[in-house]
């Protein structure tokens, strides 16, 4: 997900956006050639752009506008991420927040997480791990969630969509977990094309949760990954 900055405007004006499409999560290779469209959070398109050889791209985009964006390219599944586009004439996207999903990476994900209900080779897969926004640890990361757990929810009917969870040693789905374990990692499948809201969160008391609620988008046709690393949920008190 890259940076959200919430504003609002009373008159459509166009603004800039720039930002840089890697290869994978963790990667700084560039992924030239990559198409990378927008959409608005209806579904509407507003535009898209082809990365250059540095794997960057520029595109004029509606001020104050919720915004999703999806990134094909050969060799690679449709990856899908949110944001919002801010009042700023010029803008980009920091880091390497957005990237591609490899069909080798796919097929590692199905293989891992076959079993999960819903899960099949083209349909949309929003997968990623639970960590804790505002705590660090001795080496600067932020504590991962094991006792997280992660629905999906449709925004046009109210479908609901449990997640699914790995075994103990992270390497293969849990038909009998219920909550993220020591991987911290989830995945839901089997939603419809549309919008969707992501919750996820933990029990820190009897009764007592902490959760987080993010947008995703899934467009029509082929395998789709909506990743979520970090799926972040403040520390609850």
């Amino acid at each position: 997900m890259f940076p959200l900055i919430f504003a609002s405007c009373t008159a459509e004006e166009l603004v800039q956006l720039d930002g840089t499409v890697v290869e994978a999560r963790d990667s700084t290779a560039p992924l030239a050639g990559a198409m990378v469209a927008f959409v608005d959070e209806r579904g509407a398109p507003l535009g898209g752009a082809t990365t250059d050889a540095y794997g960057d791209f520029a595109i004029e985009l509606p001020a104050g506008t919720n915004v999703f964006v999806t990134i094909d390219a050969a060799g690679f599944v449709t990856s899908a991420f949110p944001g919002v586009i801010g009042l700023l004439p010029i803008q980009h996207v920091e880091g390497y927040t957005l990237y591609g999903v490899s069909t080798e990476e796919h097929d590692a994900l199905l293989a891992t997480w076959a079993g999960c209900p819903g899960l099949t080779d083209t349909g949309p897969i929003v997968v990623g791990e639970q960590r804790i926004f505002g705590l660090t640890d001795g080496s600067g990361n932020s504590p991962s969630i094991n006792t997280g757990v992660a629905t999906l929810t449709s925004i046009s009917d109210d479908t609901v969509l449990d997640g699914c969870y790995l075994t103990d040693d992270g390497t293969a789905y849990d038909p009998g977990a219920e909550t993220t374990g020591a991987s911290a990692a989830f995945l839901v499948a089997g939603a419809e094309p549309g919008p969707w809201e992501l919750q996820v969160g933990y029990e820190y008391g009897i009764d007592q949760w902490s959760t987080s609620s993010y947008p995703v988008w899934l467009p029509d046709g082929g395998p789709i990954v909506s990743p979520w690393y970090p799926a972040w949920v403040p520390f609850g008190t």
